[in-house]
């Protein structure tokens, strides 16, 4: 039981990992001329966190923010 839980954690760790990574990459493509921080306050995180699970590439997804 311990283990199962564990590894529900590491994953969810990985996931939330991924995620900022994905989003960074789009904040990325949308600054030309500024830096991805800039950018990171317009971002909708549940619109972000939707498209990261449906398999938006973080370049598509740049294009909405």
């Amino acid at each position: 039981m311990a283990n199962q839980m564990d590894e529900q954690i590491e994953r969810g760790i990985r996931m939330n990992d991924e995620f900022n990574e994905w989003l960074f990459e789009a904040c990325s493509f949308k600054s030309k001329h500024k830096e991805p921080q800039e950018i990171f306050s317009k971002v909708d995180l549940t619109d972000a966190r939707c498209a990261f699970s449906d398999g938006m590439s973080p370049e598509e997804y740049s294009k909405e923010i």
